[in-house]
C-alpha cells in the first residue's frame, strides 16, 4: 500500500527519541557502565507508569467544549493525578537512591527537562522553516 508524504513511522521516531534521550541524559548525569545498568531499566519502568497515569487523566473533549460540570469533575481528577504522580515520584526517587548518587539524580531531572526544553525548540524550529518554505501553511 503506497504511503503519501504525509506519513511517518511514529514507532521508528519514538525509537530515535528514545535512544537521543537516553544518550543525552547519560552524558550530562555522567553515568558508568555499571550504574546505567541498574538506572536505565528503572527509569524506564518509571516513564511508562508516569505516562499511563498521565494518560488516565487527559481530557476527551477540548477544553471550551466541556460544561461547567465537566470541567469542575477535570480539576479534581487533574487533582488526583498531581496527588498519584506525586506518589509515584517519591518511590522512584528512593528507588533511584539505591542505584545512584542523590547528586546524578538532581542532574537527571534537570537533564530530562533540558531535554525537553531542546525537542520543543526543534520542533518550533521545523514548524518555522516550514512556514518559510510554503507561505499557505504559515501558522498565524
Amino acid at each position: 500500500m503506497a504511503q503519501g508524504p504525509e506519513h511517518f513511522d511514529r514507532e521508528g521516531m519514538g525509537e530515535r527519541f528514545k535512544a537521543q534521550k537516553i544518550a543525552f541524559m547519560t552524558e550530562k548525569m555522567d553515568l558508568t557502565t555499571a550504574e546505567s545498568e541498574k538506572f536505565w531499566p528503572l527509569y524506564n519502568e518509571f516513564s511508562k507508569k508516569r505516562k499511563e497515569l498521565r494518560s488516565q487523566y487527559l481530557p476527551q473533549n477540548r477544553p471550551e467544549d466541556l460544561s461547567e460540570e465537566q470541567a469542575s469533575a477535570l480539576i479534581d481528577n487533574m487533582m488526583l493525578m498531581k496527588e498519584s504522580e506525586l506518589a509515584l515520584e517519591k518511590n522512584y526517587l528512593q528507588r533511584f537512591k539505591n542505584v545512584l548518587p542523590s547528586k546524578k539524580i538532581i542532574i537527571m531531572h534537570h537533564s530530562e527537562r533540558e531535554f525537553n526544553q531542546h525537542v520543543i525548540k526543534k520542533v518550533r524550529e521545523r514548524m518555522e522553516n516550514k512556514g518559510r518554505d510554503n507561505p499557505k501553511k504559515r501558522l498565524p
